[in-house]
């Protein structure tokens, strides 16, 4: 796999020319800002996705966004790449009250390869089309992050009930009870997919549930014609994705704002 030219692709369709068609979501274009304005006030609804300046110009950059945000009465992320221009970026993001978040490695699968999975003893896995079904993640979260509170099922809900078909939920239940969970978008019109969540509850860890779950979205994205699947990944499940054939494309970093709302 050439990274660097798949990094490019990466850059152009799903940050450059990103396209969403999410309720209540917009996602806008400025010179060298492609940015998204989500429906809350929360970060994890707006963010700076893509900044592209020049040497020099990463405190007007930043300015520009924080004013636009700051009117909204948004706080935002700022989805940082170390190859991201000008190289500055992340120093004048501190300088600007910027808190910066665990850094992750954007991982890429080039497709069409077959991800090994274990059979599951005791586990099942099903792909969740109701949004009402999501609050089974919440209670995953609740137990893996006891200090947050969780959020994603009424994040996911109204993309989930708008778009099934570019958002496939899987959770892995033992009997009645969740137990890990992950969603993969497809990315229309783009080479890529992309794998989010992956929580699994810790007395349930090592028994081939993530690797399973990831198998498994693999095989999905491969079947409709994908040729590459990104995620990105902290230090626990990036050596279990560096085993199944992922490679480290990059590195990023988000840096949260919340201005007066610190």
């Amino acid at each position: 796999m050439d990274i660097p030219r798949v990094l490019e692709l990466y850059d152009q369709q799903l940050r450059r020319d990103f396209r969403l068609k999410e309720p209540g979501v917009v996602v806008e274009y400025a010179e060298g800002i492609t940015r998204v304005v989500g429906p809350g006030a929360e970060p994890h609804d707006n963010c700076v996705l893509y900044a592209h300046g020049t040497p020099g110009s990463a405190d007007a950059l930043i300015s520009a966004q924080v004013e636009y945000f700051q009117r909204l009465g948004h706080a935002f992320e700022w989805k940082h790449h170390a190859h991201d221009v000008p190289a500055d970026l992340p120093e004048c993001l501190a300088k600007h009250g910027f808190i910066a978040e665990e850094t992750e490695a954007l991982l890429v699968l080039e497709l069409p390869r077959t991800l090994p999975a274990r059979a599951l003893e005791g586990i099942r896995i099903e792909r969740i089309t109701e949004p009402a079904r999501l609050f089974d993640i919440n209670a995953i979260k609740a137990e893996v992050y006891p200090d947050e509170k969780p959020w994603i099922a009424q994040a996911l809900g109204p993309e989930l009930a708008a778009a099934p078909e570019g958002l496939r939920v899987y959770i892995a239940y033992e009997g009645p009870r969740p137990v890990s969970a992950g969603w993969m978008r497809l990315h229309e019109g783009t080479a890529f997919a992309s794998l989010w969540g992956g929580s699994t509850l810790p007395s349930h860890r090592r028994r081939g549930i993530y690797q399973a779950l990831v198998a498994l979205r693999a095989e999905q994205a491969r079947a409709l014609g994908y040729q590459y699947l990104t995620v990105d990944a902290g230090p626990e499940s990036r050596p279990i994705l560096e085993r199944l054939g992922f490679r480290v494309a990059t590195l990023t970093t988000p840096f949260i704002w919340r201005g007066s709302r610190m």
